[in-house]
């Protein structure tokens, strides 16, 4: 959870990062000892007539209504200012190259049971069983040793891990960054 606060942080930050450099490279007569808004940022940009600036702000503003619209924005808040956004563990359990086991800690206490076609299973479909009673029957003996894979992920975001939904997000900033210095340069 702190490398997750970290990343949400540093994440978000990089808006402010880029208004910054851009305010200098617009020379608009502000620097990083200054707290700059997006309104002070628009007013110099009027006052001093720069339209790069201007255009610049439009373009800014565009680009994070699209950041905002990934569901880490909002979970940066949450971090930062009301504690940890609601999180599941899911352990998948994998026995052999044939079953595998998996669990949801927090939604569910079951467990699922993927037989890839082929194996003398379903054809591959997903079975949900009891925790309590793991049927033997039909289940490959395991010569290997097991491994478990745990995964965080967001309650609300169930159908991928928590570091996927970080590498989506760094790709999203990333073409933020790049689309500024391909537009007004660095």
């Amino acid at each position: 959870m702190y490398l997750l606060s970290a990343f949400l942080t540093s994440w978000r930050s990089v808006t402010d990062l880029i208004l910054y450099d851009y305010a200098e490279i617009f020379s608009l007569g502000l620097s990083r000892e200054d707290d700059i808004s997006l309104h002070d940022f628009g007013l110099i940009a009027r006052v001093t007539n720069n339209s790069q600036a201007q255009r610049f702000l439009t373009w800014f503003n565009q680009q994070v209504g699209i950041l905002s619209n990934n569901p880490l924005w909002r979970k940066r808040n949450i971090i930062v200012h009301r504690g940890y956004p609601p999180t599941m563990r899911v352990y998948s359990l994998y026995l052999s190259g044939s079953i595998a086991l998996s669990a949801s800690v927090a939604l569910s206490a079951s467990l699922t049971v993927n037989q890839p076609a082929g194996s003398g299973g379903s054809s591959g479909i997903q079975q949900p069983i009891s925790a309590q009673s793991v049927p033997t029957t039909n289940v490959p003996v395991v010569n290997s040793p097991a491994s478990a894979v745990p995964q965080i992920r967001f309650v609300d975001l169930p159908e991928q891990g928590v570091i996927d939904s970080c590498r989506q997000a760094i790709a999203l900033m990333q073409d933020f960054v790049n689309s500024a210095l391909q537009q007004f340069g660095s």
